[in-house]
């Protein structure tokens, strides 16, 4: 099923590959923006979705700028036990609620939720920043939901409040490799698995052989507050 699909991912994103959300960690311009945001925002009830991938430094962050309530939402399970493992440690367990929940699937928001909608929206998709998808991710389709669903109250606030796509065009066997089967391996065709691929990738190209062939592109910029 779904969470085993997800648990069983995290595991082998830990064997296999450095967790973006340890890069994140450490970027300590990123934190620091981060926690700006957040203090600006002076929240009071806060709707954290992502942070669950970045041991919910977004969803603490909030707490210690003066939120009365953190409402998370993380779907695996396996992540949520850290998390409250996290959240005690740093005595955030009080003010932020992990909900066990893909955020899309619930319809609406539950009426103690409308009664009391968040006045900031968090958005701290991390790995969507270091090396997952953020085209292929739940970013925008989240904000329209929250939207949608009455999550939000008017005039919230949106940490970030922006996001931008850049592109390049580089060649790459190395690149290629990560996603298709480009030849026989031991005189054996396994090309066919090639069905699996993914439609797109994010990837830190500093840890990859490649050429550049065109300067970097910036794709418009989605503003985030904006979204419906």
């Amino acid at each position: 099923d779904f969470e085993a699909r997800e648990n069983l991912g995290v595991v082998i994103n830990r064997l296999f590959q450095p967790l973006d959300s340890f890069v994140a960690m450490h970027d300590t311009h990123y934190i620091a923006s981060l926690r700006a945001a957040i203090s600006a925002a002076a929240p009071r009830v806060v709707l954290d979705l992502g942070s669950g991938a970045c041991g919910g430094m977004a969803a603490m962050l909030a707490a210690r700028a003066g939120a009365q309530r953190v409402v998370l939402y993380e779907e695996v399970k396996l992540r949520k036990v850290v998390l409250e493992e996290v959240l005690k440690a740093n005595g955030a367990s009080d003010c932020v609620k992990i909900v066990h929940q893909d955020f899309l699937s619930q319809e609406s928001a539950l009426p103690a939720q409308r009664k009391t909608p968040a006045d900031t929206l968090l958005l701290d998709y991390s790995g969507a920043l270091y090396g997952a998808d953020l085209l292929n991710s739940d970013l925008i389709p989240s904000v329209m939901h929250a939207r949608e669903g009455g999550f939000l109250a008017a005039g919230c606030t949106v940490v970030p409040s922006s996001v931008r796509v850049r592109f390049v065009l580089v060649e790459s066997q190395a690149l290629l490799e990560l996603e298709e089967v480009c030849h026989t391996v031991e005189g054996l065709d396994l090309k066919a698995f090639n069905r699996f691929s993914r439609p797109t990738r994010s990837v830190q190209l500093d840890h990859i052989p490649h050429r550049l062939l065109s300067s970097v592109t910036h794709g418009p910029a989605v503003n985030l507050t904006e979204v419906a």
